[in-house]
């Protein structure tokens, strides 16, 4: 999805991190890695791949490198070379360092499932999972998260946190993290206070969408009716638990939907959030 992976290299295409040890790394990416941008975005993937090889030739496995090497590696996955995403992955962090956070994790699990290798890709996802546990349950977190509860589905372990975390115009009030017990990545259920349907709702209780994401896919599940006008909607631990279970137990509705499509994960954020 070239949306997300604009938005995970934008702002870094002025200059070389200053973690760069090599002087001819750092020439390399301050002179190729703004064009490697432009030829992704025009659609003329060959020169952006060009501008990448000049990049990781010079860099090696130093971090300028990581960058480029999501987009290589989103590239590779959009001619289905999933063995040289894998290779283009296997020296950047995943999850990686902010902005790519969960995005080389995501590139790197499409990778091994297309290899079918379940092993790197439950590695893969384990770790990614671990570092949203941790993230939201350190003191003091961005998202003022809390865990409340895990347990277990037929399929799946489910864990479930509170917390206030603003992703653009959503603001996520729950947030339930979904992990397969077969070798699959995770999916999420976010129930979610719309601000731009709050700001509509100024004097009367706005609702709270229930939200399912899988990787490139995107379904409202349900509403529920908040308790409070505007921003400040919200509902009960138990009201969002009940809808969020029978989404799971398949007795659920699904009211809308949206196929992100593209080679990338759109919804990588939503599912594993690394605020």
């Amino acid at each position: 999805m070239r949306q997300m992976i604009v938005a995970v290299v934008a702002g870094l295409a002025i200059a070389a991190p200053a973690t760069a040890q090599t002087p001819a790394c750092i020439d390399a990416y301050n002179t190729n890695w703004k064009l490697a941008i432009a030829g992704y975005t025009s659609d003329k993937f060959d020169e952006a791949q060009g501008k990448i090889d000049l990049i990781i030739a010079a860099c090696g496995e130093e971090r300028p490198s990581y960058h480029p090497r999501v987009m290589a590696a989103e590239l590779a996955l959009k001619r289905k070379d999933a063995a040289a995403a894998a290779n283009f992955l296997a020296p950047v962090p995943q999850p990686g360092p902010k902005p790519i956070g969960a995005y080389s994790s995501w590139l790197a699990m499409k990778a091994y499932t297309l290899l079918k290798d379940d092993a790197k890709l439950t590695d893969t996802r384990d770790r990614l999972v671990a570092a949203v546990d941790a993230a939201l349950t350190a003191p003091g977190n961005a998202a003022k998260a809390q865990k409340v509860e895990s347990w277990e589905t037929p399929d799946a372990r489910v864990t479930a946190y509170s917390l206030d975390l603003t992703q653009g115009v959503f603001l996520r009030r729950y947030y339930f993290l979904i992990v397969p017990k077969a070798a699959l990545p995770p999916t999420s259920i976010m129930v979610t206070n719309d601000l731009m349907i709050a700001d509509l709702e100024k004097n009367r209780k706005a609702p709270l969408a229930v939200d399912g994401y899988q990787c490139g896919m995107h379904s409202t599940l349900d509403w529920l009716d908040g308790d409070k006008p505007g921003r400040d909607s919200n509902v009960s631990y138990a009201t969002a638990k009940a809808s969020v279970t029978k989404a799971l137990s398949g007795q659920g509705r699904v009211v809308s939907s949206l196929d992100a499509g593209g080679d990338g994960c759109g919804f990588a954020d939503f599912i594993t959030p690394l605020p």
